[in-house]
């Protein structure tokens, strides 16, 4: 085993200006906002769901995180109240989800949805906001700050006869006082485009991409259930500071529907997560990942994965590489409820450092009294995902459960990530709009033991329609951060109450 010895030490530095990054980084957005505004534009047939006699799926089925809403259960919205006509008609049902099959991080519940704009003014008011290190004292701190936020995004999905093209684009420019270091913006890209090739064969990509400079203006509360979900990524739960960071996630899937009711998913995505802090790391890896599904029943469908994730971290030494293997499962229990699974085990191999206390003698003859030694471990860790959705007449509801592998949140590295949640979205009063959401996630530490993190996260939003367009918005969000042995606590605030225009009836859905 080799050793190696240094001074321990960490570089701190303070926000700088990234103007520049963030120009470069939204110019590549706008590209795929220009080919979304061109496919809008166009008059498109909707896609039929392609069943055979039996009533199996059709081969191109893209899995969403709620239950497909029946034509007989469709809640009341605003636009019927009015008598405005939406966007599309009701969607047909296609039977039971499949976990494994690619889709966007938050994925649109309609089958045709024309690309619909916003923009959105806020007042906004944070306490918590909390920076890496405060360059002149090198401690934390943690500031009440009062601000405006400027939103803007396009969200559609347009289907054609054998094309599917899904965007979700949201961004956010803020501004702060009386701490102007924490001005910046947030910006999160979700896209998707599948071509069916035949009958038999399709192929889908994705794309995601996030920039953001706080946690607060992510959506958050939809949970990518599937393999190839980007749970190695950023997320807003997992953060501890508000700290500019940018993650890349490009992958791309072979669907093969060998029968109506057999189809194998061949795929694989590479990734990379960049945080601005020289304290904090980051990481770049790629994912393989294979899967097969049996449609049992009109209801029910099971199936067998594998996985094999690969990452480095960026500031620091060590990598990870994880064999996942496992059983699926999903069936629609009635129509408006359906339960999803997926129990399988991982094996992680993670190489990293850890610092130890050199004996006595050997610290006065090297003049170090600590150093760092190369490891090596090797765990054996469950992989399961469980999902129940229920849809209402007035609205939707969901709880989830994961526990699988993370690359970490910048500071604990490759950890166990369990994750329970429950959603609740009301639309059952005319014109009124109600979200409710609360989370829990944990992070234990594989590699270097330096503690356990944890999180709490509360949220509550309405949304009023008004005329033209208009929508009235009021939210309040509550998390709270442990970090154990460090002695780390963090308790956070924000309030948010402010007006958006979209060119619909129907409010604007924000996660």
């Amino acid at each position: 085993m080799t050793v190696q010895f240094h001074e321990i030490g960490l570089t701190r530095k303070g926000f700088c200006s990234q103007t520049s990054r963030e120009m470069l980084y939204f110019g590549r957005l706008l590209a795929l906002l220009s080919l979304a505004a061109a496919l809008s534009a166009q008059e498109t047939p909707v896609k039929p769901d392609d069943q055979s006699s039996s009533g199996q799926a059709a081969p191109t089925q893209t899995t969403t995180t709620e239950p497909t809403t029946k034509p007989d259960t469709a809640p009341a919205s605003p636009s019927d109240a009015t008598g405005t006509t939406d966007d599309q008609a009701a969607p047909v049902d296609a039977g039971p989800g499949i976990l494994s099959r690619t889709f966007t991080t938050t994925p649109l519940e309609n089958e045709q949805l024309r690309f619909r704009p916003y923009f959105s003014l806020s007042a906004i008011a944070d306490n918590g906001l909390t920076s890496p290190t405060n360059s002149a004292t090198g401690k934390i701190s943690n500031t009440l700050n009062y601000g405006a936020d400027l939103g803007f995004g396009i969200i559609g999905r347009r289907v054609l006869k054998h094309d599917t093209f899904e965007l979700e684009f949201h961004g956010d420019a803020f501004a702060y006082r009386p701490n102007s270091n924490f001005d910046g913006g947030n910006y999160l890209l979700s896209a998707t485009y599948e071509h069916e090739f035949s009958k038999k064969i399709s192929l889908a990509f994705s794309e995601n991409a996030s920039l953001f400079s706080n946690n607060y203006t992510l959506p958050n509360a939809t949970t990518d259930l599937s393999l190839a979900g980007t749970s190695q990524l950023v997320t807003p739960n997992t953060q501890l500071f508000d700290n500019t960071t940018i993650s890349l996630s490009s992958g791309v899937d072979l669907i093969i529907q060998e029968t109506p009711r057999l189809s194998f998913d061949l795929g694989g995505t590479g990734f990379l997560v960049h945080r601005e802090s020289s304290i904090l790391y980051g990481d770049v890896g790629a994912q393989a990942r294979a899967d097969v599904n049996y449609r049992l029943t009109r209801h029910v469908t099971i199936g067998g994965y594998y996985g094999f994730t690969d990452f480095v971290f960026s500031n620091a030494f060590g990598s990870t590489q994880t064999n996942t293997l496992g059983l699926e499962f999903s069936d629609e229990l009635t129509k408006t409820l359906q339960l999803r699974l997926r129990v399988g085990g991982s094996r992680v191999f993670t190489i990293g450092t850890e610092t130890i206390v050199l004996d006595p003698v050997i610290a006065a003859i090297l003049g170090e009294s600590s150093g760092l030694v190369a490891i090596h471990r090797t765990n054996y860790e469950p992989d399961l995902t469980a999902q129940l959705a229920k849809s209402l007449r007035t609205g939707t509801a969901s709880l989830e459960f994961i526990e699988n592998v993370s690359s970490g949140n910048g500071l604990i590295l490759t950890s166990r990530h369990v994750l329970a949640a429950g959603h609740y979205n009301y639309n059952g009063i005319r014109r009124w709009a109600i979200s409710i959401s609360a989370s829990r996630d944990v992070l234990n530490t594989l590699g270097v033991m330096i503690g356990a993190y944890s999180s709490y996260i509360g949220s509550v939003s309405v949304g009023r329609t008004l005329s033209h367009g208009f929508q009235a918005n009021l939210s309040g969000e509550y998390r709270h951060f442990d970090l154990s042995e460090v002695s780390f606590l963090r308790n956070a605030y924000r309030f948010n109450l402010g007006l958006t225009w979209s060119p619909s009836e129907r409010p604007v859905k924000f996660n």
